[in-house]
């Protein structure tokens, strides 16, 4: 996948056992569906376009100081597209390689190959892989998950996927093989959404004495798609029972406050966030803090730092939304309309989104939401509305993988 979509990719990965307790496997089950759904919050961080991410470090705080604890460094092909994650953990201040994962891509740019290895005894070794193939419409179809066994690949389970005409995401069924090649089923996830494409409900069920069996579920709520809440359930009997959730605050449409909350008869607040970005709107800071004794104190905290893209790495990923053009511009009423023309191209088929932006970065009006559009021209018109003030205006676009901005002068 291409320069963005992977970066979104990286944060969420960075950051799925702090905010959802999955592991990494759960990821890579269906790396492109966390992208879209789970962690939309984390879509906000996605660095600007000059910039990718380098490098995040997970610090926790003992003895009245920060100390290292794990870092992620990621390293690029020429296309702009991460092809290794290295991790490492920390021991007495020195870092030491832990594991990495290895991406590798097919002809269309789609993930094709995930491989985790571990290091041991000054050696890259292989522990697991996960292989992705798609359907015509290019949606992850199927992935085949292997491990490493007396120097090859053993296939053990294999998830399979089913979406709705809308092309989310509404089923997922994973089967493992036990003895003479026979698949037998073994978890299985049903997603719902609203109608803005927002994922409302992710209901796991488990493969148990011959039948489906509740397991837990996630529930989502949205404000202006910013995801604010969710909570976590678990079955237990016939019920799902609370345990915990987490809520969000934005501003400026950044995530700038979250809290933790476990249930104990009613919603207790374990923990808050904060989040610092620099001016670009780039995350650079994410710290929580834990109550102790009515008193919040530091926990733990994640920083990123980032590179400028290449001009080759730039020109990838230019070439998927180009011309975003504007007319007239500037504008004024002397043009005897009220109407502004935006018109782009898309090099693939995605779901977009198109905003208006004050210089301050607050949104002023949202042109297309959730709309899928296919590959190719497109033309719509913005009516500027009476009490839009002389100034200098942003116009987003937005797919699945990419943004490009654009500004309008207004002066009436």
């Amino acid at each position: 996948m291409h320069e963005l979509k992977i970066i979104i990719s990286i944060f969420i990965f960075c950051s799925i056992l702090v905010a959802n307790d999955l592991s990494i496997k759960d990821y890579l089950k269906n790396p492109d569906f966390y992208q879209k759904n789970n962690f939309q919050e984390i879509k906000r961080f996605l660095p600007k376009r000059s910039l990718k991410i380098e490098q995040q470090d997970t610090q926790y705080w003992q003895n009245n100081s920060w100390k290292d604890s794990l870092r992620y460094h990621y390293n690029y092909n020429n296309s702009g597209e991460i092809e290794e994650v290295i991790y490492y953990t920390f021991e007495n201040g020195n870092s030491e390689n832990y594991g990495r994962l290895l991406y590798t891509y097919n002809t269309s740019n789609n993930l094709e190959t995930a491989i985790w290895q571990d290091f041991e005894n000054a050696e890259w070794v292989n522990n697991y892989k996960y292989n992705y193939y798609y359907n015509e419409e290019e949606l992850l179809s199927q992935n085949l998950y292997q491990g490493w066994v007396d120097n090859a690949w053993l296939s053990y389970s294999i998830g399979e996927y089913i979406y709705n005409e809308d092309e989310e995401l509404s089923y997922e069924i994973w089967k493992y093989w036990i003895n003479e090649g026979e698949l037998l089923n073994w978890t299985q996830n049903i997603y719902s959404y609203d109608e803005n494409s927002n994922l409302l409900e992710n209901f796991r069920q488990l493969w148990q004495e011959n039948d489906w069996q509740n397991s837990f579920r996630y529930n989502y709520s949205y404000q202006d798609d910013n995801l604010i809440s969710y909570y976590y359930q678990y079955w237990e009997t016939d019920n799902f029972l609370n345990s915990y959730q987490y809520n969000y605050q934005y501003f400026n449409d950044l995530i700038s406050e979250a809290s933790y909350e476990e249930w104990n008869e009613d919603w207790i607040e374990v923990s808050q966030g904060s989040y610092e970005y620099d001016e670009n709107g780039n995350l650079i800071e994410e710290t929580w803090q834990t109550w102790k004794n009515s008193i919040l104190e530091n926990d733990v905290r994640y920083l990123y730092e980032y590179s400028e893209i290449s001009t080759a790495e730039n020109d990838n990923i230019n070439s998927n939304i180009t011309d975003l053009q504007i007319y007239p511009n500037p504008f004024s009423n002397n043009f005897s309309r009220s109407k502004v023309q935006i018109s782009f191209t898309l090099s693939e088929k995605s779901k977009i989104n198109l905003d208006v932006y004050n210089i301050k970065g607050q949104k002023i009006d949202r042109l297309v939401q959730n709309q899928h559009k296919s590959a190719g021209i497109h033309s719509l018109n913005w009516e500027i509305p009476q009490n839009t003030t002389n100034g200098i205006y942003l116009i987003r676009l937005q797919t699945e993988q990419f943004q490009n901005v654009s500004r309008i002068i207004i002066f009436k």
